[in-house]
């Protein structure tokens, strides 16, 4: 992956033609106006190029963080771990809302222990 980027943008348009202002916008000089994206281009099996880009992050950490959560992803396969596992340990990290439904997929998906 290359480094990336993080850059600020609005949907903000041209009064004449309506196209988007997008960086060029004179109001991205205020702290409240637009928010941050990031871009970086991924490896891909295929060998071909693969850009990545998300938006919408309230502030220029978050899109960093975002970032870097691409470049150096905190999950790891490990060796043996079961599908079910896998899916179980992910739960953990969502709201109890998708926590309730998604775990009777998981369910579904671990085998009967004896």
């Amino acid at each position: 992956m290359n480094q990336g980027s993080v850059y600020r943008r609005c949907g903000c348009r041209n009064e004449n033609t309506g196209r988007l202002l997008g960086a060029r916008c004179p109001g991205l000089r205020s702290a409240g106006h637009g928010s941050w994206y990031l871009s970086a281009e991924l490896p891909s099996a295929a060998g071909e190029r693969r850009r990545v880009r998300r938006g919408g992050f309230a502030t220029r950490a978050e899109a960093v963080a975002a970032l870097e959560a691409l470049a150096f992803p905190a999950v790891s396969l490990e060796p043996g771990l079961s599908t079910g596992e896998w899916l179980s340990r992910g739960l953990a990290s969502t709201r109890a809302g998708t926590r309730r439904e998604d775990s009777e997929f998981v369910q579904l998906q671990e085998p009967a222990r004896a």
